[in-house]
């Protein structure tokens, strides 16, 4: 809806007023105001298209700029239609082959992402793949690496493990050359993930344990990202047959999950996961004591904050095997 006090003080005269209206919904948009931000930017969209030519840079800034508040207010339908008309005003202005054409086609396949049209995203980054590919200049590599690491990440929510994987791996020579190393740890997470979804452990391990030194020569040893890595680790060494590896890492990440998050409960569903994860270790160990720590610990939970249906269950199974352990424990 207009603002009726923009409407009633202002006309479209020059484009001195659309830079005005243009700031205007610059500051609305930085303070959270979308509504206000779209209808300071149409004022001045309004004013431009009479005075300025169909495709200016300034009319494409602004459709730029409406299209991101779209996006910011969950009208993802509205943000991905204005940013096909920035597309054409560009391909218009730079022709097909530009890295302005490419960041906005990038842009439309990450709407895509959040919407979870995965199809569509993957055919609009792969266009951009094949754009970036063409400008061959040293600084597109970092885009080109960034759109290779988002193809690979939606190939693997596709379950396309084998696809994701020749995507990252050269995402990673990429920044291999480049030195960047926060963006070699994220790429080598998420071949951690793809290795241990298709069963190569061994490779798993390598990924987070490189993906693991890199974070915290880049983030330090407190962030949550850091406990995120060391769950993946639990979970792989778990997976080996590695349970005291396992549980270091386990409570290493539940340890440096509940630091972070400092006076704030941690996340109730990841902090009941690790604790399960670590009840089964030491129910395997035979560690009877430190298995009812754990089930006192995860009663006082499902108490207070209530648990995951996920997690529910595998807490139910933990209690069920802890029966086993203490009758085990008490017959030796």
């Amino acid at each position: 809806m207009m603002n009726d006090w923009i409407s009633e003080k202002y006309t479209p005269t020059n484009n001195n007023d659309a830079t005005m209206f243009n700031n205007l919904g610059n500051n609305h948009f930085d303070q959270g105001n979308f509504d206000e931000a779209i209808d300071a930017y149409y004022h001045g969209l309004e004013i431009e298209r009479r005075k300025l030519e169909p495709t200016h840079q300034n009319i494409i800034v602004t459709l730029s700029n409406i299209s991101e508040t779209y996006r910011q207010l969950g009208d993802f339908e509205l943000a991905i239609e204005t940013y096909i008309q920035v597309l054409v005003l560009q391909r218009e202005k730079f022709g097909v082959l530009h890295p302005e054409t490419a960041k906005t086609l990038h842009v439309i396949g990450l709407i895509h992402d959040q919407m979870g049209n995965l199809p569509y995203a993957l055919e609009c980054i792969e266009c951009v793949i094949s754009l970036q590919r063409n400008f061959n200049c040293k600084p597109e590599q970092r885009n080109l690496s960034t759109s290779l690491t988002h193809a690979g990440c939606i190939f693997f929510r596709m379950n396309m493990i084998y696809a994701a994987l020749k995507y990252l791996h050269e995402a990673l020579l990429i920044e291999r050359n480049r030195g960047d190393i926060e963006d070699m740890a994220f790429i080598l997470y998420n071949m951690g993930l793809c290795y241990q979804a298709k069963g190569s452990l061994k490779s798993a391990i390598r990924c987070y344990t490189e993906s693991l030194e890199l974070e915290i020569r880049t983030i330090g040893k407190d962030h949550k990202d850091i406990s995120a890595t060391m769950f993946k680790l639990g979970e792989v060494y778990s997976a080996v047959g590695q349970f005291d590896e396992a549980l270091l890492f386990f409570q290493n990440a539940l340890g440096v999950g509940r630091k972070q998050e400092k006076n704030k409960k941690m996340d109730s569903v990841t902090e009941s996961r690790i604790l399960i994860e670590i009840g089964y270790i030491h129910c395997y160990q035979g560690d009877v004591s430190s298995v009812r720590g754990i089930l006192g610990e995860l009663a006082v939970m499902e108490k207070e904050i209530g648990l995951s249906q996920v997690n529910m269950m595998l807490y139910r199974f933990l209690q069920t095997s802890s029966l086993s352990c203490w009758y085990l424990a008490s017959a030796a």
